[in-house]
Parts: structure tokens; C-alpha cells; sequence
């Protein structure tokens, strides 16, 4: 269960960039839109960024859409100002945008929040190097990769792909010795799995990153 709940971080980078996972036709009320057309619940930092979500799955990468859902998330912002939640998912809008350096920024503020937040920090590293920083996103994975080995969890997927994106003899090693780790038949092998044996470096870089 521990492993699998480490899935939730680095692997919803894999997914998409639409923040969370909903489908373009889910058009019909789910209940998260019911809560949030309740007047006491509209203007809620929750609601606020749901809706935003909502309009980001279905906006088609169109830039007015997107706009819309960072006018909702900077209105959620402006309410609860360390929410992790909303600068990563503003982070995520202005990637949408490739507007590389603003997302850069609130990866920033998010990690002057929690030092800690490893996911938002391997984010930053990937920007860095998007945006031509290059000894920056060297010494950003470095650090993150230096950031598991220090606290002994060289068994955290996370792990893994941060030494994937840094690259290196070792990365190839690294890989395959956590698959072998791994229970078969079990969600978190199934899982990285999939992600790591058709993991292509340049490929998962600009698609999420164009």
C-alpha cells in the first residue's frame, strides 16, 4: 500500500498535463459539481479549483479556456495562499500555455512553502532545463536525486525517474533493479511497470514540456 500511494506524486506527470484525470465527455453533473453550485460551497478555495480543473479537461488546449481556469485558481489563491494544490495545478495551466518561465515562478512559491515537495521540485528541474537553465536543471536533479539517497529511500519510484531524467551510466541499472523489486502482479508493479520498460527520456520531456 505505501508503494502504491507513491504513485500519486511523480506518475500523474505521466498521465496528462490536465491536472487530474477527466474525461472531455464527462459533461453530466458528477457529485463535486453538485457540492459546488451550492451558493455556501461556490466560492470555496476546493470548488473553485474543481471548476477549474473542469474547464481545463475540457478546453481543448484553447488559450482563453485555460485563462478562465487561472482566473478561478488565482481567486482560490488569493483565499488560501500556501495551498500546494493550487500553485501546482496554476504551475500546470501556464505549461499548458508554454509559458514556461511564469510556471517556473510558482514552482517556486510552492517550494518556499515545503523545501520537501520533491514532485513540484523534479517539476522545477524540468522547466529549468525547458527553459535552456542547464547547469540549473544539472544541479536541481542532483539534488533531488541526492534528496532520496540521503533519507535511504533509493527504493521510492520517485527515485527512480528523477535518475532517469538526470540521466547517467546508471540510470539503465537503476531502473532495472527496482522492477525486479517489485511483487508481480501487484498495482505498483503493474504500474511503473508499464511507465518505466517504454520510457523514452526525450519523448516524456517535450510532450509534457512542447
Amino acid at each position: 500500500m505505501k508503494r502504491w500511494n507513491y504513485l500519486r506524486g511523480i506518475l500523474a506527470l505521466f498521465i496528462s498535463l490536465s491536472v487530474f484525470p477527466l474525461s472531455a465527455n464527462a459533461r453530466h453533473l458528477i457529485p463535486m459539481d453538485k457540492k459546488c453550485q451550492q451558493e455556501s460551497e461556490k466560492g470555496s478555495v476546493r470548488c473553485l479549483e474543481w471548476r477549474a480543473v473542469r474547464i481545463l479537461s475540457l478546453s481543448g488546449g484553447k488559450k482563453d479556456e485555460i485563462k478562465k481556469a487561472i482566473d478561478l485558481l488565482n481567486q482560490a489563491h488569493a483565499i488560501d495562499p500556501l495551498n500546494l494544490s493550487v500553485l501546482r495545478n496554476i504551475a500546470m495551466c501556464y505549461i499548458k500555455m508554454r509559458d514556461y518561465k511564469v510556471a517556473l515562478r510558482y514552482c517556486d512559491r510552492a517550494l518556499k512553502i515545503k523545501p520537501s515537495f520533491v514532485e513540484i521540485k523534479l517539476l522545477k528541474c524540468m522547466l529549468e532545463e525547458r527553459i535552456g537553465h542547464l547547469e540549473r536543471c544539472k544541479e536541481c536533479y542532483r539534488a533531488v536525486v541526492q534528496y532520496y539517497k540521503d533519507r535511504h529511500l533509493t527504493n521510492d519510484p520517485n527515485y527512480v525517474f528523477a535518475e532517469l531524467m538526470r540521466g547517467g551510466p546508471e540510470a539503465q541499472r537503476i531502473k532495472e533493479d527496482y522492477l525486479a523489486s517489485l511483487e508481480p502482479g501487484s498495482k505498483s508493479y503493474k504500474a511503473w511497470t508499464k511507465v518505466f520498460n517504454n520510457f523514452d527520456r526525450d519523448k516524456f520531456f517535450y510532450k509534457l514540456l512542447p
